[in-house]
């Protein structure tokens, strides 16, 4: 019981710490203005202090087949979101699409941390924007994209069905692995995908649209929009 106790504390500590620093290049979403969410992200955000904190702080486990393919579908979902948002803010120059295309490319650069940690081929390659490997997910983009060019409220839409989507397949990963570097990554993921969702869906009500979510829970994401945002140590720990 007490080398359990040790262990939990040993791991909680880590998080904790790994989640100091992934803050530092996770954008928070922390404030409304002109009925607009900034998500705002510091300006010295350095891919290589997360990579450092993933290989330093967190030993090197035996992969499964599921995390290898967990590890390597979550790099192309988070490119999808990036490309798509990136593809939106050129349509409707909306700060909410800038910035949180940002964050997006931070949650590529940690799944990246992980792939060269493990020696495994990165699926993105040489793809160009909005092409990818995995066949359901160039199908999703396929559809966002579409629904995203008819109007800006669509767009939103279509972001906040990005994050519905995003938190449902993290939630599914993180119970079905356990080397603890990934669970660190996926949970600031899982973290960075609850504050856009929210911001989209902010966004969305000063347009008078209500967002229904279509992959998450009812529960959950009346939990999540419900649920204030938190910064730095404190995010670590709660929901």
């Amino acid at each position: 019981m007490r080398n359990r106790i040790i262990r939990w504390t040993l791991s909680l500590a880590m998080l904790i710490g790994f989640s100091m620093l992934f803050v530092s290049c996770e954008a928070d979403m922390n404030e409304v203005q002109a009925g607009t969410i900034d998500m705002r992200g510091p300006n010295d955000y350095n891919p290589a202090s997360v990579c450092k904190c993933v290989n330093d702080y967190f030993p090197i486990e035996a992969l499964s087949s599921t995390e290898s393919k967990a590890i390597l579908f979550m790099r192309e979902e988070e490119k999808l979101a990036r490309d798509f948002y990136t593809e939106m803010n050129q349509k409707w120059n909306a700060r909410v699409f800038y910035n949180i295309s940002k964050a997006e490319q931070r949650h590529m650069d940690a799944m990246l941390c992980l792939i060269n940690k493990y020696g495994l081929t990165d699926p993105i390659g040489d793809n160009a924007a909005g092409e990818f490997q995995d066949v359901g997910l160039q199908q999703l983009y396929d559809v966002l994209i579409a629904e995203g060019q008819q109007s800006y409220e669509m767009a939103l839409i279509a972001g906040a069905k990005i994050e519905d989507v995003d938190i449902n397949d993290l939630v599914t990963s993180i119970n079905d692995v356990d080397n603890q570097d990934m669970l660190a990554v996926f949970e600031e993921l899982t973290k960075g995908s609850r504050n856009h969702l929210r911001a989209f869906v902010a966004n969305l009500k000063t347009l008078d649209v209500t967002y229904t979510p279509q992959f998450i829970s009812q529960e959950l994401f009346d939990k999540i929009i419900s649920t204030p945002v938190k910064k730095a140590a404190a995010s670590a720990v709660t929901v």
